[in-house]
């Protein structure tokens, strides 16, 4: 018979073996569940019914985590977790499609820290088709001086597949921004579409744009410019007009427009180097020339682009 006198004095070796147990088991326990990895495994999707599409974005892959011991952590793969959905039964509406998770390569030693939903909402609708004009959408600025003359999209239409709520209203579609920021001269480049899921072009997908960028060309026009008609040396202009004025136009840069005023253009006539005539006085036709002292300007008379003058010897 145990004396209550041993049993106290077995006691505490008891209690010490116990917690020792209690530690050697805590420490295995622990180490089994020492690791943890996270995958964003992606969910295969089964399609609705011919001519119903998902009107909305839907989550194609999902954060699972699991966590185990680092020998088996480590030939983890993702690929050995698999996530589907089927939408083939789906129905216009909303519908709440369950999400299948099949974990069978997983070792029995692995536990799901963190796993995703049991089903997800889907909402299906009708699909349609509907051809819309392609839009170029440009950004930035062209070289100094420069500007976009035009812009050519090829093709210039394209068929926009989707659901019927976002088509329903969907007159035109841009393309992705093309970048014009110093450019001078003709940029060529592919495009993509900016669509917004869960639209899909159903044409052709090659897409060019051509931004023609050319100088910024400004017209001037002054309605009185004078000009200078004196004839060579040892000729006189016999009754010359008491004002005499032309038409002048004046292509300019941008930049320099604000430069050019009346009193930078020179309008005169040309006279031919030999002049032969009757002492007392003869007729000739001079053609009128225009200058500007402003460089990068570009300039024609619009009127009295010939004069006939009566001149005579001094």
């Amino acid at each position: 018979m145990i004396t209550a006198k041993a049993f106290k004095n077995d006691l505490l070796p008891m209690i010490m073996s116990l917690a020792v147990a209690v530690g050697i088991w805590y420490f295995i326990s622990i180490g089994e569940w020492d690791e943890r990895i996270v995958f964003n495994v992606p969910v295969s999707i089964t399609p609705p019914p011919e001519n119903l599409v998902i009107s909305h974005e839907i989550p194609h892959s999902f954060k699972i985590v699991l966590r185990g011991s680092k020998d088996i952590v480590d030939k983890l793969r993702s690929d050995m977790i698999q996530l589907r959905i089927d939408l083939s039964r789906a129905t216009i509406g909303t519908n709440d499609i369950p999400l299948h998770m099949e974990t069978e390569q997983l070792s029995s030693r692995i536990r799901i820290e963190k796993a995703p939903p049991k089903s997800i909402t889907v909402i299906i609708e009708p699909y349609k088709m509907v051809t819309v004009p392609i839009l170029a959408s440009v950004i930035g600025e062209p070289e100094t001086d420069y500007m976009v003359k035009d812009i050519v999209i090829k093709p210039s239409k394209t068929t926009i597949g989707g659901p019927l709520s976002m088509i329903t209203n969907l007159d035109f579609v841009y393309t992705e921004p093309v970048n014009i920021e110093g450019v001078e001269g003709t940029m060529n480049r592919s495009v993509q579409l900016q669509l917004k899921p869960p639209l899909t072009i159903c044409s052709n997908t090659d897409i060019q744009i051509t931004v023609n960028i050319d100088e910024d060309i400004r017209i001037l026009v002054f309605n009185s410019v004078p000009v200078d008609i004196t004839p060579p040396a040892g000729y006189t202009v016999v009754s010359p007009p008491s004002t005499l004025t032309a038409r002048v136009r004046v292509k300019v840069i941008r930049s320099a427009l604000s430069d050019v005023t009346v009193d930078t253009i020179t309008a005169f006539a040309v006279f031919p180097e030999n002049l032969e005539g009757p002492a007392r006085g003869f007729n000739v036709t001079v053609p009128i020339y225009a200058t500007c002292s402003v460089k990068n300007t570009e300039l024609r008379i619009l009127d009295n682009r010939e004069l006939t003058l009566t001149i005579k010897r001094q």
